[in-house]
């Protein structure tokens, strides 16, 4: 394995300049925009939000096109903005350009569209801002001279372990639920409590189990020779959910495998991007129009998509997940009008799952924001959910200065991880990083606090297991400086040797 001498960023910071300082023209422009925020649909007003929000994503873009080689293209912040632009934008763009009617029911309350569409765009432009602050020291994960090979052979060891036990748990699951999975009727996780824990437990053993696989088997061979079973375990395992109709479940395990590869084994260009997003959103909407085929099997599942072919078009996938604007929509609508806001209560809920079993503690009145939004859109009919977007989950605790707060600071702490990950091969980190990365592309449609739980269980489940058998997590070995000759030395040396690291600076003793 060649090293490469770590290497920090410095030729960015006009080009940073000038991003920042387009994303504060933005938030202001958008600030301006919601407080004279027409109380009916405007074509000019909307498609003056509707630019700003796509502005800041062609600054991101231009930003790291023009940054120093190498690039990595599946980075968390393209791939967050992108979710986002698709979940809050996709529908007021097609309305503007004619593909969208006037009077769809997804409005929810035209009087509140273009006020959202405002909070819209200042919220993606104070992630970006927030994002694009800390500087860029490194553009690539920083490989060491050397690295301790029997502590990533023990991990290699246990990532399949953990794998093989999350397929164990999947089994269980599948066998809890019976013939429910089966029955035709798409339904996410189905069974009872016990099935909830066994599914929730099979689906953080499988992610971990690939993510300690992949980046282990990267740092010793630098190619992803993970083996062969959990290689044909991830295929079937990936089609098997998207039979079932679970995309989240689907693109998560995809995006996870993808994120560790792309840091660790092979830097991903934009034109294959380009062709993940083309293809991804095609195949999203196919499995959405598939998943309420009348069995779960694979021919039902095929024979279902060619009767169903006419619903499926390029922009399926895009309008099914734009759809779910309308909660934004309807939390304007009704907050503070008919509720006031509820200052973090409808983040316990989902904050309580970081310890598990706690949620069965909370009384009945805590609910995340889709279940309050679906109470309001469905009128109290609970039979289907309408789920939320990260802007309605953080307007209905904290309104529209909740909303930039909350989206600058996440922006800050996904910089913070992507470069602590990428300055030195800790497990640790980049189990977080590799984490960080689908949840961000799926948040755009979940509840923000997800990303906590999501990130912060593998890295407790990786301290743990560090803990357990003695291994360490940082796989990097010391570098021994060479002793000047002994005549430079007055007396005989005592003490520690000092070693230090590829840029100098003292790092510990041996």
């Amino acid at each position: 394995m060649r090293p490469v001498a770590a290497r920090v960023i410095t030729t960015r910071g006009v080009s940073r300049g000038s991003a920042s300082a387009l994303l504060v023209c933005i938030i202001v422009l958008s600030i301006a925009a919601a407080l004279f925020a027409p109380s009916a649909l405007s074509r000019p007003f909307m498609g003056f939000c509707v630019f700003l929000a796509l502005a800041v994503m062609v600054i991101q873009i231009l930003y790291r096109a023009t940054s120093p080689r190498p690039r990595n293209w599946i980075s968390v912040e393209i791939l967050f903005m992108l979710g986002y632009l698709v979940v809050h934008t996709t529908y007021p763009l097609f309305w503007l350009i004619g593909l969208a009617p006037s009077e769809n029911a997804l409005w929810y309350d035209q009087s509140v569209v273009c006020y959202a569409a405002a909070m819209t765009a200042a919220g993606l432009a104070c992630f970006a801002l927030g994002f694009n602050i800390p500087a860029d020291r490194y553009n690539c994960v920083q490989w060491p001279a050397n690295v301790d090979r029997a502590a990533l052979m023990s991990w290699k060891r246990i990532g399949t372990v953990l794998f093989l036990a999350g397929a164990v748990a999947l089994a269980a699951w599948a066998r809890l639920v019976g013939d429910v999975i089966s029955s035709g009727v798409y339904t996410y996780a189905p069974g009872e409590y016990g099935a909830h824990i066994t599914f929730l437990l099979a689906d953080t053993l499988l992610r971990l189990g690939l993510l300690v696989l992949t980046i282990t088997a990267a740092l010793l061979t630098r190619k992803w020779k993970i083996g062969l079973i959990p290689k044909i375990g991830l295929a079937l395992f990936v089609g098997w959910f998207a039979i079932l109709g679970d995309r989240s479940t689907l693109v998560t395990m995809a995006l996870l495998v993808a994120a560790a590869y792309s840091e660790y084994v092979r830097l991903i260009s934009f034109k294959v991007l380009i062709c993940i997003i083309v293809g991804g959103l095609f195949f999203m909407g196919v499995i959405r129009v598939a998943r309420w085929s009348p069995d779960r099997t694979v021919s039902s599942f095929i024979q279902t998509a060619r009767e169903e072919s006419h619903q499926i078009s390029w922009d399926t996938g895009l309008m099914n997940f734009g759809g779910s604007v309308r909660t934004l929509h309807a939390a304007v609508a009704t907050i503070p009008s008919e509720y006031n806001y509820r200052l973090g209560e409808l983040q316990i809920t989902t904050a309580a799952g970081l310890i598990p079993f706690s949620r069965r503690l909370l009384p009945a009145n805590f609910v995340t924001s889709a279940t309050f939004l679906t109470a309001i859109i469905n009128r109290g009919n609970m039979e289907s959910g309408a789920g939320t977007t990260v802007v309605a989950d953080l307007y209905c605790d904290f309104g529209f200065p909740g909303v930039m707060v909350a989206l600058f600071t996440l922006g800050l702490l996904s910089k913070q991880i992507q470069q602590r990950a990428r300055a030195a091969p800790s497990l640790t980190w980049g189990v977080a990083h590799a984490a960080l990365i689908p949840v961000m592309t799926l948040m755009a449609r979940y509840t923000v606090m997800t990303a906590v739980r999501s990130v912060l269980w593998p890295v407790i489940a990786v301290y743990l297991l560090s803990c357990l058998f003695g291994l360490r997590r940082r796989v990097d070995l010391p570098t021994v400086a060479p002793l000047p000759p002994q005549s430079a030395y007055p007396s005989r040396q005592t003490g520690p040797v000092v070693w230090h690291d590829r840029v100098g600076r003292g790092s510990g003793h041996i």
